[in-house]
């Protein structure tokens, strides 16, 4: 079992924030229309093609639904004029036969302007609470997603998607507003196993009771004011960690993950074993104050020791969101615990992480 350090609950904090960002849009008049069979849209209406959930997508056919948020300025030239709120986390889901998107209270697009869409999938979006549409008059609003607790959402796959700078020609007809996918936070993996030198010595029994990650801290805002769509390398920049200034660090007594003396200790083989399974982390730069600390036994349990090992020390510095980190060790017969060169793959080899949804 993976044990988390608690911190102080998320929805007081959050519920004033978020309320600040709502009221920050001014919302007019938007064209709606009553509900329509998906068969029979009328001529203009904005749909959605294309994107569930299990704790990490790597399709685009696992995803069912997403929030989105849409707007336009009428004029941006012209002083004084507010942003158009056409859609303000409103969910998108996909019907029974899998090809069909849509969403409440049918919206019609506008000839003459220019919109911007942006998207989040998150299985927890209800409880995140702390998402709102920033807008400032007359500039470019953007998504800010404050106070994220990466701990307590170890088992969410966070994305973002944007499509923006999109118009409507009536001679042409409406197209649907597609989106790419980039997942917004990376995923780290501890795997130990047994030298292969050592397999088949007598007496020789490696028990792992007990295993930490700390000096990672736990809470972020992601801004999504300089995202640009489809590269993940650009979303380390987008977060800021900690979300608090001055918030406090996970240490060895309060680790960011722990594998509990409270469970069964941990048999390692000649095979791989995972520590933790895979952990979400903030993109980051790693700093010294990053450790893996691992408590084991050699001789079946018997003695236990305890390694630390600082991660910056490895050739890998910094963690891109989108990417998969392992880090594989090997524990030898006398009883030196040897790291190899973590490996780096995409979220998924297939599409680096990224997600189209067409």
């Amino acid at each position: 079992m993976q044990t988390h350090t608690p911190h102080t609950p998320l929805l007081i904090r959050v519920a004033l924030l978020g309320t600040a960002l709502f009221l920050l849009s001014c919302t007019k008049t938007v064209t709606e229309v009553p509900d329509h069979p998906a068969s029979q849209l009328p001529d203009g209406a904005i749909t959605f093609s294309g994107v569930t959930t299990k704790a990490l997508i790597n399709s685009a056919d696992e995803i069912t639904g997403f929030n989105v948020f849409g707007y336009y300025v009428p004029d941006a030239a012209e002083a004084g004029e507010k942003t158009e709120t056409v859609f303000n986390g409103d969910l998108v889901t996909k019907d029974e036969s899998g090809s069909v998107w849509s969403y409440e209270n049918l919206k019609m697009w506008e000839s003459g302007v220019n919109y911007d869409f942006y998207a989040i999938y998150s299985r927890k979006y209800d409880e995140l609470k702390q998402v709102g549409l920033e807008t400032q008059m007359a500039e470019k609003p953007y998504v800010v997603i404050a106070f994220y607790d990466i701990t307590a959402n170890q088992d969410d796959d966070l994305m973002f998607a944007a499509s923006e700078n999109l118009s409507y020609d009536p001679a042409q007809g409406a197209r649907p507003v597609s989106f790419t996918f980039n997942h917004l936070l990376s995923q780290v993996e501890f795997k130990g196993k047994v030298h292969s030198a050592s397999v088949g010595i007598e007496g020789f029994d490696v028990k792992v009771k007990s295993a930490k990650l700390y000096g990672l801290y736990t809470e972020g805002d992601f801004s999504a004011e300089n995202f640009v769509s489809g590269k993940n390398e650009t979303i380390r920049e987008c977060w800021t960690i900690p979300g608090i200034p001055g918030d406090d660090n996970t240490d060895a007594t309060n680790p960011y993950i722990e594998y509990s003396e409270e469970e069964p200790v941990l048999d390692l083989t000649e095979d791989e074993t995972s520590i933790f399974g895979g952990i979400m982390v903030f993109p980051q730069a790693l700093t010294s104050d990053v450790y893996f600390e691992i408590t084991y036994s050699t001789d079946g349990g018997v003695h236990y020791t305890t390694q630390t090992v600082q991660l910056i020390s490895s050739p890998l510095s910094v963690w891109e969101a989108g990417k998969r980190y392992s880090y594989s060790f090997t524990v030898s017969d006398n009883d030196r615990i040897l790291f190899d060169v973590p490996t780096v793959n995409g979220w998924d080899e297939a599409t680096g992480g990224i997600i189209i949804v067409d």
